[in-house]
């Protein structure tokens, strides 16, 4: 199976590269609609700033989705630390791949749950071929997310969690370690980063006009608010409850189990995730552990790293800055 994460791994990569850098391609004018159905076909990652959903949009000159295009590139560098290290090193893969499973999930929730909003905003031709390609993509979308999912679950099954000795040496007691208060930011901040990355698209892109009833009734202020709540909620219980784990935990390696060290059941996932909007619920990190953690009786738990040191994942950031340098000063990337 590890010859297939890798090979699932590299073709992502590789294809999502290639439908990026499609529209650079000097070609007539007249080809550039053609290149862009295919661009949209072939894409992989769907949180592009400029578009949640691209299907059918009329050319309006060529493109780079940055975030896209450094998901591709992690991919590809997890691809190769996993078949340098021997199957120890995972978390780059794990992190992109979820990714490529909620942003998919998603584009086929919201194509088919708002369909007038989805046809307005991209132009969907309702031709028969335009239905056609519609279906393609949807098909693709799946697909993309199945293995996705696939992998993610053969990795996590490959890791073993962390254990530590308790009680009276007499008659020790295994635990799983918990993640430390370092690994939680982490967690935190990586995971507001990824979730405004996966639904800004969605609330700019292709709902425009409601978000404008929304300020118009709540206020800007407390329309942002409203739409973070519903984005937090459907990216926790999502991730938490398919893979136990979101795209901070995969790059910290650590889960969510219960407190009995089972994964925990869907019903302790949705109870922790509402637990996290509690009034100033971050703040009990400080005195008796974090509310969302004790309300629904889980816990986030440590797994072996086995991989590269966790230190030099930190020369990624400095990577990413100068790469988004460089894209930025293209002409017409933006």
């Amino acid at each position: 199976m590890s010859k297939k994460v890798i090979l699932i791994s590299f073709a992502f990569s590789l294809v999502g590269l290639v439908a990026e850098f499609l529209m650079f391609v000097p070609v007539q004018e007249a080809v550039f609609p053609l290149l862009a159905e295919i661009q949209h076909l072939l894409s992989i990652v769907q949180i592009r700033t400029h578009g949640f959903l691209e299907y059918a949009r009329v050319w309006q000159g060529p493109r780079i989705g940055f975030p896209d295009v450094i998901c591709y590139l992690m991919l590809f560098a997890g691809a190769i630390l996993y078949r340098t290290s021997k199957r120890r090193e995972t978390r780059l893969i794990r992190f992109v791949l979820s990714i490529v499973m909620m942003s998919n999930v998603l584009t086929i929730l919201f194509s088919i749950l708002m369909p007038s909003a989805f046809r307005s905003q991209f132009q969907v031709d309702l031709s028969l071929m335009g239905w056609i390609l519609y279906g393609i993509t949807l098909a693709k979308n799946a697909a993309l997310a199945y293995f996705s999912y696939r992998v993610l679950q053969v990795l996590r099954a490959e890791k073993v969690l962390v254990t530590v000795q308790s009680g009276l040496p007499e008659e020790p007691i295994l635990m799983l370690q918990e993640a430390s208060g370092p690994q939680r930011f982490t967690n935190a901040l990586i995971d507001l980063i990824v979730c405004v990355l996966i639904f800004l698209p969605l609330g700019t892109q292709l709902v425009p006009e409601w978000l404008s009833r929304m300020e118009e009734t709540f206020g800007s202020r407390n329309a942002v608010v409203i739409l973070l709540v519903i984005a937090r909620t459907i990216y926790y219980i999502l991730f938490e409850m398919t893979l136990a784990a979101t795209p901070g935990k995969f790059m910290t390696e650590t889960r969510v189990m219960d407190v009995d060290g089972d994964p925990a059941i869907p019903g302790l996932i949705v109870r922790r995730t509402l637990s996290r909007f509690i009034p100033f619920e971050p703040l009990s990190f400080f005195w008796n552990g974090l509310w969302h953690d004790n309300i629904s009786y889980t816990r986030v738990v440590k797994e072996e790293q086995t991989g590269v040191d966790g230190t030099r994942y930190l020369l990624i950031f400095p990577a990413i800055v100068a790469l988004g340098i460089i894209l930025y000063n293209m002409d017409g990337i933006f």
